[in-house]
This record gives C-alpha cells, sequence and structure tokens, in this order.
C-alpha cells in the first residue's frame, strides 16, 4: 500500500510537498488562501502503481491492481512561455506519461469514450482490457445536423489473458454531451438506437 497526496481535480503527488508547493504557487500573492488550500490537501491509500493514464481531461488511470480510478499521478511542471523559456515562477501539474504501457491506444480510446459519455459507466471487464479496434458501423442513422448521428458499431476487443471478443456499441450525439453504451450483442444495441 503506497500513500499519495491529492490535491486539485482527481490529481495525487507522491509527495505531500510538491502538493504544497502547487497549492502555494495557486494562492499566488494571496497569502490568506494558503491555510485553505493547505487543509484541501489529503492522503489517499492506493495499493498499486499506474500502467496507463489519461492526459485527457476527464483523468483516469489504470493501477496494476486491476482498478480503474478516476484520479491520475502527477508530477510538477514548469510550463513554457511562446518563446521558449520557463515562465518564472509560475507551476502546474502534468500527468505522468506511463512508458510501456501494457494499454493501446484503441484501448485507451474505447475507454475515454464510455467514461466521456453522459451517464457513461465502464463494464466490469474494462480494467482486462489491453486494446479495441473499432469496425464497420451495421447502422448509420441519417445527418443530425451538427449531431453525431445514430450508430452501431461492432469493436473488437482484446485482453489481458488474450482473450478477444466483440461488443456492440450504440453512440448518438445531442446537445451538450453524447451516449456512447455497450451492449454483448447486436440485437440490444440496435434495439437502443431505434428506442
Amino acid at each position: 500500500m503506497s500513500t499519495f497526496w491529492k490535491f486539485g481535480y482527481k490529481t495525487v503527488f507522491r509527495t505531500r510537498a510538491e502538493a504544497e508547493r502547487l497549492a502555494r504557487d495557486r494562492c499566488g500573492t494571496h497569502v490568506e488562501n494558503i491555510s485553505g488550500q493547505l487543509a484541501t490537501i489529503e492522503p489517499v491509500e492506493i495499493d498499486g502503481e499506474p500502467l496507463y493514464q489519461s492526459r485527457d481531461v476527464y483523468r483516469w488511470s489504470l493501477l496494476s491492481d486491476c482498478k480503474i480510478r478516476h484520479l491520475v499521478l502527477a508530477e510538477l511542471h514548469h510550463p513554457e512561455c511562446w518563446q521558449g523559456g520557463p515562465l518564472e515562477g509560475l507551476i502546474s501539474d502534468r500527468v505522468i506519461r506511463i512508458e510501456n504501457s501494457p494499454m493501446r491506444p484503441g484501448a485507451s480510446s474505447f475507454l475515454a469514450a464510455i467514461l466521456g459519455a453522459d451517464g457513461g459507466r465502464l463494464p466490469a471487464w474494462a480494467v482486462q482490457l489491453r486494446d479495441a479496434v473499432e469496425g464497420v458501423p451495421v447502422v448509420d442513422g441519417p445527418s443530425r445536423g451538427h449531431y453525431a448521428h445514430r450508430t452501431v458499431t461492432p469493436w473488437s476487443l482484446l485482453f489481458v489473458d488474450g482473450t478477444q471478443r466483440t461488443v456492440w456499441v450504440f453512440s448518438v450525439g445531442y446537445f451538450e454531451g453524447y451516449a456512447f453504451e455497450v451492449f454483448e450483442t447486436q440485437g440490444e444495441a440496435i434495439r437502443a438506437a431505434l428506442t
């Protein structure tokens, strides 16, 4: 079991000192806010190390304890200005890239689509996923203007134990969101597309 330090939205650091430094930097010249920012830092016990970390806005990671968590391990980062030099005194956090991750880009895109969808919940088998390949849609609804049309698409999935299977995804876009629902059978997905 390892202790990490959470500060901010879905972000943990290996040391409390890193979290405190970012908290102090975010307060800037408003020293009266420092104690409040420091009070938001909390320890998080995690029994695993990151195998994959999403670098998108959803901030999620797959850990060696076979759990997907809505947080990422970050490090302090000194962003550079447009002239190429570091911005003096500015610190931000950056998601740590996991070298040689067992999760391939197709799997991370598939899981990110589920997590980003309205009401998206990961299936129980998601932690075992290592690759995903999108097939050709079997249902491709009419144009909906600016929004993605209704589709039912097969996805070929590869799991950590080497097994493969196909799932069916119903997706549609609408005002301020989208649906990306995973079904075990093509019939279930088509029924969802027709409702």
